[in-house]
């Protein structure tokens, strides 16, 4: 985590409700589920849901069980105290003074903006616990939750947006935002390193990598490592390692289902077959197989177009303009062509891929 100086829920959760693959066909839809499911919620039970978080000590003022406070774990506690250098808290069941070790007086304003939409509540992770006291950091709390929602993000391939900005070795240096800072403290500034490996930018082979400087493009997340090490202050900036080419790999899977479904109506009405303005990006000459691999760009689609032998497959060139038609959908032996999730109708997995001919 850094500051940019230059400028197992049945319920809904935030990973699938995002921006790009919208659960919900209409607002009217999105609405009436979450009313039915987090309308009976308190606002920190809504919050810990929604970020699929581990469970986190409830605002109750009747507790009566006492705490003990676990450096390295994120708690919810209420505001005792917000003025200029003095950020303290207090939760049910805790007898030691909670003390915010971070300068946040310049966020002020913000600070408690945020406390009155969340009812004067707010994340912390225990740094450190001294006699009667525990020094908390209020941005690593945010940024652990916001690290666990990219996880999740991981695990389910939703995409994220980055902003690559420079050519490093091996790929792309890129930056992300923090959300969940950024929102608590009213700024845009606060990022996180990514590195997206060179190969992983396009879906098959880039030739010009200078192209994506300064570019905004979505990937999939996959894994955290360490890129900066504090010893003497006991901090770790982590790194996001993500893939561009896996997003376009599944928007391809969403394409190849549409098609899949305009092909059967086409067949149904024997219609004229679908054709499409494709690529060659490679050929394959197997036992099994001689062809040549077509990718439709704009469609993120690459599959395969059997040639009758190998003298043919000269007559192919990488990067040869070519116009094709589907001639079959070739599904996995014992599968269905495509997963669709029931409640919402969005895809889930594709079995399936397209067989292409000469148009």
């Amino acid at each position: 985590m850094k500051k940019n100086t230059k400028k197992k829920n049945s319920v809904l959760t935030n990973e699938s409700n995002n921006g790009i693959f919208p659960t919900f066909k209409s607002e009217k839809n999105r609405i009436r589920y979450i009313s039915n499911n987090y309308g009976d919620m308190s606002i920190a039970e809504a919050f810990t849901k929604y970020y699929d978080l581990e469970p986190i000590e409830n605002i109750n003022p009747a507790y009566d069980k006492v705490i003990e406070m676990v450096p390295g774990k994120v708690y919810l506690a209420n505001i005792k105290s917000l003025e200029k250098g003095n950020i303290t808290f207090e939760l049910p069941g805790v007898n030691e003074e909670i003390i915010c070790i971070e300068n946040l007086n310049s966020h002020l304003d913000a600070l408690r903006n945020y406390a009155m939409r969340y009812n004067n509540t707010m994340y912390f992770e225990v740094r450190e616990i001294k006699k009667d006291k525990v020094y908390v950091s209020v941005l690593n709390g945010y940024y652990r939750i916001w690290e666990h929602r990219i996880l999740t993000y991981a695990q389910q391939k939703t995409p994220i947006k980055v902003h690559i900005n420079s050519l490093v070795k091996g790929g792309y240096s890129c930056s992300t935002k923090i959300d969940e800072i950024n929102g608590l403290l009213g700024v845009d500034s606060y990022i996180c390193n990514v590195f997206i490996p060179g190969s992983h930018i396009i879906l098959n082979i880039e030739n010009d990598f200078e192209k994506w400087l300064d570019e905004d493009v979505y990937i999939i997340p996959d894994k955290f490592v360490d890129f900066r090490v504090d010893k003497f202050n006991r901090q770790v900036e982590k790194s996001l390692i993500g893939s561009r080419k896996k997003y376009l790999q599944f928007q391809g899977q969403r394409n190849i289902y549409d098609l899949y479904q305009k092909n059967q109506l086409v067949e149904k009405m024997n219609s004229e077959p679908i054709t499409l303005d494709g690529k060659v990006t490679g050929i394959i000459n197997s036992a099994k197989k001689t062809g040549v691999f077509i990718e439709i760009p704009d469609m993120y689609i690459t599959g395969l177009m059997p040639v009758n032998g190998v003298s043919d497959l000269v007559n192919y060139h990488p990067g040869d303009d070519i116009l094709v038609k589907i001639k079959e959908f070739e599904t996995i032996e014992g599968a269905q062509p495509f997963v669709v999730d029931k409640e919402s109708g969005e895809l889930r997995k594709c079995n399936t891929r397209i067989v292409f001919e000469v148009a």
